[in-house]
């Protein structure tokens, strides 16, 4: 039987627009910390603990380990990805892991996305080192997952191709790796 679909709204997503959006109910707000609920650090907080170059399209993302946090920021971020990190969680919690979203907030032209810290190694450094069954049960897994991404679905009242809120397509690899050219609203790989 195939996996039923299920349906992603515009209004069923947090609301994009705003500067500043918290989910009060996620496991972060949980914590005590000195006695006192956990709060995200401000976006000063976050660009003092950098790493790296900050003033560039991505700064590397910032990890507060004593908190279980991790704080994506830079001017291309776009609310998109957080909205993504929430719908898959919300949806498709326990079939398609994603680390839990705490929130935005819009700091003049950056935005923060904070979300949950995973620990552990990436499956880049480990790859080498797993044996076939190993890497057999890794592919397995990930293709339950891709196909747990397959159940959500577009409002098809709705459809585009792009970011929710129909901003323009821009696929990295695409902009990155191709020189394109326009034509009469219409865009061609060279």
């Amino acid at each position: 039987m195939p996996p039923t679909s299920i349906k992603i709204t515009k209004s069923s997503l947090p609301d994009g627009g705003k500067s500043q959006m918290i989910f009060p109910e996620t496991g972060f707000f949980k914590q005590v910390i000195n006695g006192e609920p956990a709060n995200l650090p401000s976006p000063a907080e976050v660009r003092a603990c950098a790493q790296g170059p900050i003033n560039c399209e991505r700064p590397a993302p910032v990890a507060f380990h004593s908190l279980g946090l991790l704080v994506k920021y830079g001017p291309s971020l776009t609310t998109s990805e957080a909205h993504c990190l929430w719908a898959v969680g919300r949806h498709l919690k326990g079939r398609t892991p994603v680390p839990e979203l705490y929130g935005w907030r819009r700091d003049g032209k950056d935005l923060f996305i904070y979300m949950e810290l995973v620990r552990g190694q990436s499956l880049e450094k480990r790859w080498a080192s797993l044996t076939s069954m190993e890497r057999q049960e890794v592919c397995t897994q990930l293709r339950s997952m891709i196909q747990s991404l397959r159940t959500l679905e577009q409002d098809p009242e709705h459809q585009f191709i792009g970011m929710y809120r129909c901003f323009k397509f821009c696929d990295s690899c695409l902009f990155h790796c191709r020189q394109f050219c326009w034509r009469k609203d219409h865009r061609y790989i060279i």
